[in-house]
C-alpha cells in the first residue's frame, strides 16, 4: 500500500530506531500500539520478533484472548508469560507505587525470558502521548533498559491508528485499556476475588455493546463509566434492572452511572 507523505517521515524514523537489533522481544498486549510495533518490526522490516503477552491477575481474560486472536490473524507467534504480581506488597496493597512495582516485576520476567531465548533487546509500545500522562510504569521500563521506538520516532496515538488502518490491522480502532487495578482507590488492597468481580462486571457491560467501559469500585459501590453515546444501552427498559441484578450478584450493593461519562485516568484525578 502507498504510505502518505505525512507519515513517511515517521515510518523512516521508526526504521532507524529499530535498525540496531535484528532479534527483539516486544511487550505485546494486543492493543493498537504494541500490535503495530510487532507488525512493523516483523512484517515490514522482517526482524526476528518475540511478541510476549503478559498474563497477570490485573489483566482480564477477555483482553488476553483478544490479544491472542489478533496475533493469530496476523500470523504472529505470540508467547504467554505469567507473572503473579500480587506477591509484591506495593501491588497487593495498591499503594501509590503500585504501577511502578508491577511494571518492574513484569519487565524483569520479560527480560529473563528474552535473554533465555537469545533476544538481546526488549521493546514496548509506549507512544508520545503516554509521556505526558501519569504513568509511573514508564520509569521502571526506562530503568530496566526497555526501548520505546514509537515514542522516539514521534508516533502519537493518532499516527499509530492511521498507520494501523492503512496497514489493514484488525484492531486499528480498538479503545485503549488499563489494568483492573486502576478501578480501585489507592490504599484499598487488591485480591483475586475483587479483581474477578470487576472483570465480570465490565464483561457484562461490554456484552451489552458498550465500547469503552470502566467499573470503578469503592467498597460495595460500583460506579460505571461509559461513553455518553452508550448510556442508552444500560438505562433501557428491562436492561437496567438486569444490570443491577447482575452487579448485586457480584457483591456490589450500590450501582451508579457516572453522568460525566468515561474519562481516562479519572481514578488518578480523583485521588491525587
Amino acid at each position: 500500500f502507498q504510505i502518505p507523505q505525512a507519515l513517511q517521515g515517521h515510518w523512516q524514523a521508526l526504521r532507524n530506531e529499530l535498525a540496531p537489533h535484528d532479534w527483539m522481544a516486544i511487550a505485546y498486549s494486543g492493543g493498537v500500539d504494541s500490535t503495530f510495533l510487532v507488525w512493523f518490526a516483523s512484517k515490514v522490516l522482517l526482524k526476528h520478533v518475540l511478541p510476549v503477552v503478559m498474563v497477570t491477575p490485573l489483566t482480564s481474560r477477555r483482553e488476553y484472548l483478544e490479544a491472542c486472536e489478533t496475533g493469530r490473524r496476523l500470523d504472529l507467534a505470540v508467547e504467554e508469560l505469567k507473572v503473579d504480581v500480587l506477591i509484591y506488597g506495593d501491588v497487593a496493597g495498591n499503594s501509590r507505587n503500585r504501577c511502578y512495582a508491577c511494571k518492574r516485576a513484569m519487565i524483569i520476567a520479560l527480560r529473563e525470558l528474552a535473554e533465555s531465548r537469545g533476544y538481546p533487546a526488549v521493546y514496548d509500545g509506549t507512544n508520545v502521548d503516554d509521556l505526558v500522562e501519569h504513568r509511573p510504569g514508564l520509569r521502571a521500563a526506562h530503568e530496566l533498559g526497555v526501548l520505546s521506538p514509537l515514542a522516539r520516532a514521534g508516533f502519537d496515538k493518532a499516527i499509530i491508528r492511521e498507520s494501523s488502518r492503512l496497514a489493514g490491522l484488525p484492531n486499528w480502532n480498538k479503545p485503549s485499556q488499563a489494568c483492573l487495578a486502576t478501578r480501585v482507590p489507592y490504599g484499598c488492597g487488591l485480591t483475586p476475588e475483587m479483581l474477578s468481580r470487576i472483570e465480570h462486571a465490565e464483561a457484562y457491560l461490554l456484552d451489552l455493546g458498550c465500547s469503552q467501559v470502566r467499573v470503578r469500585v469503592d467498597g460495595q459501590l460500583a460506579r460505571i463509566e461509559l461513553l455518553a453515546e452508550d448510556f442508552h444501552l444500560v438505562i433501557a427498559p428491562g436492561t437496567r434492572q438486569r444490570l443491577i441484578d447482575c452487579f448485586n450478584e457480584l457483591g456490589f450493593i450500590q450501582v451508579a452511572l457516572d453522568l460525566a461519562g468515561y474519562r481516562s485516568g479519572s481514578g488518578d484525578r480523583v485521588l491525587l
